[in-house]
């Protein structure tokens, strides 16, 4: 279980944020923008298996696809999508805020939005690496 919750905490961490279609640009459009799902490309701690999904309501799920695989006792288990963090989300200033319960302890990120289109998101860390998503 120490294993899950750690994981749980650096995919937060990962994707938990200035700018709409590039620096310092952020358009209120951006709240309507960012709504769908979206499928980790590259970055920082991002794997293709890690997806965001952003809900008009202001929510936000962070998942991770397993499998297919082999359990310990050597059975098949199928390919599925599991939730890793769930919370709420704002926009603001061109900072993507990400408030998540994790391991029992309310934990709020921000990150910047460098890049966001029709098709793309891409979001920094405070030390300015990169995650790159792309809309599925």
């Amino acid at each position: 279980m120490q294993r899950s919750r750690g994981v749980v905490w650096v995919v937060f961490l990962a994707v938990s944020g200035p700018a709409w279609g590039g620096a310092g640009d952020l358009s209120p459009k951006a709240s309507e923008q960012i709504v769908g799902e979206w499928q980790g490309v590259k970055g920082w701690d991002i794997t293709s298996e890690m997806g965001l999904q952003f809900d008009k309501d202001g929510t936000f799920k962070v998942t991770r696809r397993q499998g297919p695989g082999l359990t310990r006792d050597n059975k098949k288990t199928e390919a599925k999508t599991v939730t890793v963090a769930e919370g709420r989300y704002t926009i603001e200033g061109g900072q993507l805020r990400m408030t998540a319960k994790v391991d029992g302890k309310e934990a709020t990120q921000s990150r910047e939005i460098k890049t966001l289109t029709d098709k793309v998101l891409i979001l920094a860390n405070d030390s300015g690496k990169t995650s790159e998503f792309k809309r599925k």
